[in-house]
């Protein structure tokens, strides 16, 4: 993924440490505040 994102003009890689391929159901808050910062016109973290 972090070769893939290289790639990217805008990419953002984001790793949920020890969490598996079922990352959304082992981190789901980070992962829903991850696709809201995407969504959202604002830069990262800037609703806080």
């Amino acid at each position: 993924a972090g070769r893939s994102v290289e790639h990217c003009a805008d990419g953002r890689l984001l790793t949920l440490g020890t969490a598996t391929r079922w990352g959304v159901h082992e981190e789901p808050h980070r992962v829903a505040e991850a696709i809201a910062d995407h969504a959202d016109p604002l830069p990262p973290g800037a609703r806080e």
